[in-house]
């Protein structure tokens, strides 16, 4: 129960966040909470489609790419900070 909790907060806010903070580094509060929500889930769906247009679309490898581009995120955002 608390893995998939976490797991669900991974997908719903991380790269979302990092995307928020790249892309707007000045908003806080709820619009940084909303709009970070809101790109995780087109994040998510880019990266679905982009495995699909492969044919490679499966569980490890929506994870591996997921956290890796995920990681890229992190670095750029540790890089621009």
């Amino acid at each position: 129960m608390l893995i998939s909790v976490l797991l669900a907060l991974y997908i719903l806010v991380v790269p979302g966040f990092l995307l928020t903070k790249l892309l707007f580094a000045k908003l806080e509060g709820m619009e940084l909470c909303m709009l970070s929500i809101a790109l995780s889930l087109v994040f998510l769906v880019l990266v679905g489609l982009l495995l699909g247009s492969f044919g490679a679309i499966n569980a490890i490898a929506l994870w591996l790419m997921y956290g890796l581009s995920t990681a890229v995120l992190l670095i750029f955002y540790v890089l621009r900070r």
